[in-house]
């Protein structure tokens, strides 16, 4: 009975650590299948976000040669999938997308902005374009992702702002009247009547303290109209007062004075004509 009882005694330890071996297992195994979970779960959030991305994406590999795109980029390049998917990036014509795949292939990331032709269908659109490499652990880089932006709207917006600009600039340069704007005091900008009138430089009107331009006599009521103007009178305002040009001469001058921001900071716009001549007259 002995003899049993000590044979028995491994053979009970063996069977606890098989068991042990076996809950060992199990837990490994419900953790392999949480993890499996995980990162089925992030792999299907990367897929809906590739795919129904605003902007247009694609996938690349380390011969730069496109293997996955969303429907937003076959949209964008106005071609179709199948032209898309084995596209050799490195054959395309346009040599700034060459270098940007060959950076990104090569560790960094890469800025794109022009207008791209695509090979693949008649038609060419302005886009930015950011290329960066996918690096996997233990193996570097192994291809790129493309995310693509139309900007077709942004550069509309800015040709009709450029375009707007250009008018009013216009409008400023060809208007009859001399026309400052005022900040702290000090000219922030003149037309070309302005320095045509007055006989300054436009270096010389900015350098200038804007009031010793005016009489020393009328000097402090139209610093009082400008501070008043300046803290908030909205109201467009016309005076008369005397200035003094750099021929030398005492000119008068009616000016018409509104409140704006400059810069994002208030100041005054300021529309003036030489009356000098009607003063005489009078």
């Amino acid at each position: 009975m002995k003899d049993h009882a000590k044979t028995k005694q491994p053979m009970i330890g063996e069977l606890a650590s098989l068991r042990e071996r076996i809950a060992e297992l199990e837990r490994s195994a419900l953790e392999q299948k949480r993890v499996e979970e995980e990162l089925r779960e992030s792999a299907e959030k990367y897929r809906l976000f590739f795919e129904y991305s605003p902007l247009g994406n694609f996938y690349f590999d380390e011969k730069g040669v496109i293997v996955a795109c969303n429907e937003h980029f076959v949209d964008l390049i106005g071609s179709s999938r199948k032209a898309l998917i084995g596209l050799e990036l490195f054959k395309l014509p346009d040599q700034k997308v060459v270098e940007a795949v060959r950076q990104a292939l090569g560790g960094q990331t890469a800025l794109y902005e022009d207008v791209y032709r695509s090979v693949t269908a008649d038609k060419a659109t302005p886009v930015r374009a950011v290329f960066t490499p996918i690096h996997l652990e233990g193996r570097g880089v192994i291809g790129g992702v493309g995310i693509v932006e139309d900007i077709t709207e942004r550069r509309r917006s800015e040709a009709a702002l450029r375009e707007k600009e250009e008018r009013y600039r216009s409008l400023v340069e060809n208007a009859d009247e001399a026309i400052l704007v005022i900040q702290d005091g000090k000219i922030q900008f003149v037309n070309t009547r302005a320095v045509a009138a007055f006989g300054y430089s436009v270096q010389e009107f900015i350098s200038i303290p804007v009031f010793e331009l005016v009489h020393p006599e009328d000097r402090e009521m139209v610093i009082r109209r400008y501070l008043e103007k300046i803290s908030g009178d909205a109201a467009p305002t016309r005076h008369t007062y005397r200035v003094l040009p750099k021929k030398g001469l005492v000119s008068w001058i009616e000016i018409s004075s509104i409140l704006i921001h400059w810069e994002g900071r208030p100041a005054t716009l300021n529309l003036i004509t030489d009356i000098t001549d009607r003063k005489k007259a009078e």
